[in-house]
């Protein structure tokens, strides 16, 4: 099922950010009309979201802030070396390195946030009404720190003879 996903979503997605990248390099370093780049970004952010589904990403849209820019960001710093400008060289690394040091920050906060959905709020002093007591207050602190109830005994006597 993998390797389908990768055939039928992430080789064309991949195939149709560079191309759109290529063409908003090219653009912008050109002189072209805005109206051109913005058509431009049009195929870029479906190639792109493409690539997600079929890496697994689709529903983490952080991930198209890191991988999109890094087409554009290396067709336009070859397109700059292409015409004479020095700074081409820096902006074809820059969009080398934005995924390798972006996608283990994009990772952490789901991570981060993944680990707070699953967190179980404990009462703190102030949320404590009058009518909580204390057998209350730590049958909850063990609920969620072990994520079982304690274990209570009843001081009704046993009618089991």
């Amino acid at each position: 099922m993998r390797l389908v996903g990768f055939l039928v979503f992430t080789l064309p997605g991949a195939l149709l950010a560079a191309a759109a990248s290529a063409w908003i390099g090219a653009a912008i370093v050109y002189g072209e009309d805005a109206w051109i780049i913005v058509l431009a970004l049009v195929p870029a952010i479906l190639g792109a979201r493409l690539v997600s589904a079929g890496t697994g990403t689709a529903d983490k849209p952080l991930y198209l802030v890191v991988l999109l820019p890094m087409p554009v960001l290396m067709s336009l710093g070859w397109h700059l070396r292409s015409v004479g400008i020095d700074l081409g060289l820096l902006v074809g690394f820059g969009g080398l390195a934005l995924p390798a040091i972006g996608c283990p920050l994009v990772n952490l906060h789901y991570h981060n946030r993944a680990e707070q959905a699953h967190a179980v709020p404990v009462p703190s002093p102030t949320q404590i009404t009058p009518l909580q007591t204390q057998p209350a207050i730590l049958a909850a602190q063990r609920l969620a720190t072990t994520g079982h109830p304690p274990t209570t005994v009843s001081s009704q006597p046993s009618t089991n003879v």
